[in-house]
């Protein structure tokens, strides 16, 4: 069975060069954008808050606080630690504890759990979920997915989140029932006196029977594009991962110096050696070409 994630598969159908980069080379840059590593930051003390909630070891809600803001100073003594940006982390978290007060009505039920969820006999999706709970005032449970994003989403654009009826339809074959999906997003953005309810917002989303089927339909066909590039010799491969050249893709890619280095004829490896690590995605393994 084939372990394929839902990353990589919006990898591949967004790129093919890029997917190459990423997880046929195994690459990740060594310096990554600020938006992303407020992000990790960010995830990795929310992960601390809400096991500690969970823990439920009174007074829950401060020493949830407690722990996240260690976990963040111990991010702070990293060498070469961001400084501004776990400020800024700090920042919004103080203004998102203060803005739900340790999330009353949420029951805890995971956090940060990793699901390697069959979709059919051949593939598995690995999954990790940011959150699960249940709400206490009406049982019902939630998938809880955090952003950290410099303006609101367009909630139209949600219609189009492919992620959420991926996890809620293949968590329901693991028989774990989701009734809906949070997109529970932290503004980063520096306003001038907000409104908390301008900073966070939690848009719920809802997908119907056939978005569920269409999505792991989607997830499934690229899975098998990807397992049949990956059984191609390694020699072969650059030659039909073809880039987009397309400005909304490349603009914020990852791996725009690489591309530009081959097409113009370069040799990447020196660029690989100074700009690039391997890849910490972890759900990739190119020594078994992902068989699980």
């Amino acid at each position: 069975m084939r372990n394929i994630s839902n990353s990589e598969v919006s990898t591949w159908l967004s790129c093919r060069n890029k997917y190459r980069y990423a997880f046929d080379l195994d690459l990740e840059p060594k310096k990554r954008s600020d938006p992303l590593t407020r992000g990790t930051i960010g995830h990795d003390a929310l992960d601390v808050y809400y096991k500690t909630l969970q823990a439920g070891v009174e007074p829950t809600h401060v020493r949830a606080m407690d722990a996240a803001t260690k976990r963040l100073g111990t991010i702070m003594s990293q060498p070469d630690a961001p400084f501004d940006l776990i400020l800024d982390v700090r920042r919004i978290l103080e203004l998102y504890w203060a803005y739900y007060e340790g999330d009353p009505n949420w029951e805890i039920l995971e956090v940060e759990e990793m699901h390697n969820l069959p979709l059919n006999e051949d593939y598995s999706m690995p999954t990790r979920l940011d959150l699960l709970v249940r709400d206490k005032t009406d049982g019902k449970i939630a998938l809880v997915d955090h952003k950290f994003y410099y303006d609101m989403p367009n909630p139209d654009k949600l219609a189009l989140n492919v992620q959420f009826p991926k996890y809620i339809g293949a968590l329901a074959e693991a028989g774990i029932k989701v009734d809906y999906c949070l997109l529970n997003v932290l503004r980063y953005r520096k306003l001038k006196n907000p409104a908390l309810s301008d900073v966070f917002k939690r848009y719920k989303v809802t997908v119907s029977p056939a978005k569920i089927r269409r999505a792991l339909h989607t997830h499934i066909l690229a899975s098998q594009e990807i397992t049949e590039y990956r059984s191609l010799p390694e020699a072969v491969r650059p030659s039909v991962a073809i880039p987009v050249f397309n400005d909304m893709v490349c603009k914020h890619c990852d791996f725009a110096n690489l591309c530009q280095s081959e097409f113009d004829g370069g040799d990447i490896n020196y660029l690989i050696e100074t700009d690039y690590q391997k890849n910490s995605y972890g759900y990739n393994d190119p020594t078994t070409e992902g068989l699980l």
